[in-house]
């Protein structure tokens, strides 16, 4: 329908509020015409728990995702893709959460599924690749990591080329490894070039906030203080603007704000990120 094809267009320009009503629309139409178990109403279920994600409101996608997960295994059947599909939605919030040996274990099961399915070079199979490359990041499995989003990078060069939003995103993932590596001049580079084109085709994309919180991770690696203030003040602006301030992730971004202006001995800053932390 029209209003879903808004809904879907504003999402992926990262107007996540604007598109979270026309989704929540969607949803109820769907429930009103086909009933709960239809598979478009499934689907439609599944965009208001992505929506919820994104917001950062965890609790009620994990709440979400947990009844289409169940709901799927009974229409569809345990190893349907879209039984894969309601398990990655759900890893991916593990993620958000932090939650990361729950997330490894659906993560590496949707790839086993996914392989099995449609092969190593399906664009899903990418997708769950790229997703449990992040997951082995952050439990400290470097050089795994590194090794898949290596792999997911040279499939997204390959198909759709440098200047989509795809490679950008697998780019910046391999830069987050190279900096848990202590690779920071790899990093630095690779996230600059992101930056440049990503600004050229989104400057406001709720997304480049992690680019630039991964241009200061690698500034602060190299002694660059200064530096390293610069973009994550310009993270935190952003956030602000795109998600809002009691966003789970610009509040993270706040306090790491604040505490690298501890650190350089910008009083005056520290105490406007300690306010911004503070009203209610």
């Amino acid at each position: 329908t029209a209003v879903a094809n808004l809904a879907s267009t504003y999402r992926r320009q990262g107007r996540w509020k604007q598109a979270e009503p026309l989704i929540s629309e969607v949803l109820e139409r769907r429930t009103r015409t086909f009933g709960t178990d239809h598979p478009l109403t499934i689907l439609a279920s599944s965009n208001v728990a992505d929506m919820n994600r994104l917001l950062g409101r965890w609790s009620e996608a994990e709440r979400m995702e947990l009844g289409i997960l169940e709901k799927s295994k009974r229409i569809f059947g345990e190893e349907h893709p879209e039984t894969a599909t309601a398990a990655a939605d759900l890893a991916a919030t593990y993620s958000k959460q932090r939650r990361w040996k729950e997330a490894k274990e659906l993560g590496e099961k949707v790839l086993e599924k996914r392989k099995k399915a449609f092969g190593n070079e399906d664009p899903d199979t990418i997708w769950a690749t790229a997703d449990l490359a992040d997951t082995y990041r952050e439990m400290g499995r470097l050089e795994e990591a590194e090794e898949m989003e290596l792999r997911v990078l040279s499939y997204r060069q390959r198909t759709v080329g440098r200047e989509h939003v795809d490679t950008l995103w697998a780019e910046t993932n391999l830069a987050r490894t190279y900096i848990a590596l202590g690779r920071y001049d790899q990093a630095k580079d690779l996230l600059l070039s992101v930056k440049g084109t990503a600004k050229a085709v989104a400057s406001d994309h709720p997304d480049i906030a992690f680019v630039l919180m991964g241009l200061a991770s690698a500034c602060q690696g190299q002694g660059q203080l200064e530096e390293a203030t610069a973009y994550m003040s310009e993270a935190v602006e952003l956030s602000i603007k795109a998600i809002g301030r009691r966003h789970p992730e610009t509040q993270d971004r706040i306090h790491k704000l604040a505490d690298l202006y501890r650190t350089v001995g910008n009083t005056e800053g520290t105490q406007q990120m300690e306010t911004l932390l503070s009203i209610s």
